[in-house]
C-alpha cells in the first residue's frame, strides 16, 4: 500500500527532479575532490581522508590574507581531479587573474565574468547554474561579493542622487536564497570571498559578515582568516594563516585551522600536522626533536627527527602518520561533527531563517 502510495505521488510530479528517497543521490554530501593538503582535507570534512562537497564556501577576512589564492589553490586541485571540468568565474575585484596562472591552471577552461552590479551577477549565476546539469563538473567562484554596488546604488549615483541604499542586503539574500538549491540539486561547489565589520558592542564577539545573513544561512561553510607571521632571525618567511568555522556542516564551530604558506614554497604540504601528531601521541615531542610512537617505528624512522627534516614530504615521517588509522580517528574525535551536532546545528539554522523572513 505505502509503495502505491508512492507511486502515486511520483505520477503527481511527472517533472520533477521527485524520487524514492533510496534512489536519488541528491542531497548526499559526498566528496567531489580531494587535496594535496591534508590540513585542508581536515577543514572541509573532520576527516583527514575526506574532502570537499558541493555547495556553497564562503571565506571572509580582511585584505591580504589568502583568500583568493587559497579558493584558486581549492580550483586548481578539483580541476585536476576533474580533466573535463571548467571553473566559472565571476570577477568584481580585478586582480586574481593572475592567481590561475600562478597554479598551472588552463585559462581556456575558465569562463570570465566581469560584473559591475549586485543584480548583473545575480542574473548571470542564476542563468549559468540553471545551464548545467547534474553530473557536469564546474567550479563557481566570486571574487568578491563583498565591495560590489547594487544597481539601485549606482543609478542613483548617476543621477547625482545621494542616498542611503537599503535594497543590497534584500538582494544579496535573494542572491543565496536562490542559488542554494540549485547548486545542491546539481551537486555543484561555489566559493565565494566576502569582509566584515567588527562587533564594536564586543570584543569577542565574532566578526559581521557583510552583505544580509541569508549568506551566512546559506553556506555550508563560512571561515573567517587571521594571519600571523612566520618569521625569523633571517627574516620574515611567510604567514601563517588561521582558519575559523563561524558556521560548518562538517567540523566544530570555531575550530581553527592552521595554513602554512612561505614565500619560497607556497602552501606548505605539512600545515598543522605535526602538532596534531604530537597531540595524538602518535609523535613524542623532547625540545627540538620529534619520534615516532614505538608501534609505528621501522628501518629508518626509529630515531629523532627535527622539524625542518619532518616538514618535507620527501622524508616520509609525516606519512607514516597519516598512513596510521589511529590518527584519522583523533582528528574525527577532535573536528568532525557528531549527527546529533547537525541535527542541532539544522534546527539552529532553520529557527535563523525564519526569523530572517520575519
Amino acid at each position: 500500500m505505502a509503495s502505491s502510495l508512492a507511486a502515486r505521488m511520483l505520477a503527481a510530479a511527472p517533472k520533477s527532479k521527485a524520487a524514492l528517497l533510496n534512489q536519488t543521490s541528491v542531497g548526499d554530501k559526498v566528496t567531489i575532490a580531494k587535496f594535496a593538503i591534508p590540513m585542508v582535507n581536515l577543514m572541509m570534512s573532520g576527516s583527514i581522508n575526506g574532502g570537499m562537497t558541493c555547495g556553497i564556501q564562503q571565506i571572509v577576512g580582511d585584505s591580504r590574507t589568502f583568500k583568493t589564492n587559497f579558493s584558486i589553490f581549492c580550483i586548481s586541485q578539483y580541476m585536476k581531479q576533474h580533466p573535463d571540468s571548467v571553473c566559472v568565474f565571476l570577477d568584481s575585484e580585478f586582480s586574481a587573474k593572475p592567481v590561475f596562472k600562478q597554479y598551472g591552471i588552463d585559462e581556456t577552461r575558465i569562463v570570465y565574468i566581469p560584473f559591475e552590479n549586485l543584480e548583473e551577477m545575480k542574473i548571470y549565476l542564476a542563468q549559468m547554474i540553471k545551464e548545467a546539469e547534474r553530473g557536469d563538473n564546474i567550479f563557481f567562484f566570486i571574487d568578491s561579493i563583498s565591495q560590489v554596488a547594487s544597481l539601485k546604488e549606482v543609478t542613483d549615483a548617476t543621477k547625482g542622487d545621494v542616498k542611503v541604499d537599503m535594497t543590497r542586503a534584500k538582494e544579496m539574500n535573494s542572491v543565496f536564497r536562490m542559488i542554494t538549491p540549485m547548486l545542491n540539486i546539481r551537486n555543484l561547489p561555489l566559493f565565494c570571498i566576502n569582509s566584515f565589520y567588527d562587533d564594536t558592542d564586543s570584543q569577542y564577539a565574532d566578526p559581521i559578515i557583510k552583505g544580509g545573513k541569508q549568506s551566512f544561512l546559506s553556506s555550508d561553510t563560512v571561515w573567517f582568516v587571521t594571519r600571523a607571521q612566520d618569521k625569523t632571525d633571517e627574516g620574515l618567511k611567510g604567514w601563517y594563516f588561521n582558519y575559523k568555522a563561524l558556521k560548518s556542516r562538517f567540523v566544530k564551530e570555531k575550530a581553527v585551522f592552521k595554513i602554512h604558506v612561505t614565500y619560497d614554497g607556497g602552501i606548505d604540504w605539512a600545515s598543522g600536522l605535526l602538532e596534531l601528531a604530537v597531540e595524538s601521541k602518535l609523535v613524542k615531542q623532547s625540545g627540538a626533536w620529534y619520534e615516532l610512537d614505538a608501534s609505528l617505528k621501522t628501518e629508518g624512522f626509529d630515531k629523532k627527527f627535527q622539524r625542518k627534516d619532518i616538514d618535507k614530504k620527501e622524508t616520509g615521517f609525516l606519512d607514516i602518520v597519516l598512513a596510521d588509522p589511529r590518527f584519522d580517528a583523533y582528528c574525527r574525535a577532535k573536528y568532525m561533527l557528531k549527527d546529533e551536532e547537525k541535527m542541532l546545528l539544522d534546527q539552529q539554522l532553520l529557527e535563523a531563517e525564519a526569523q530572517e523572513l520575519n
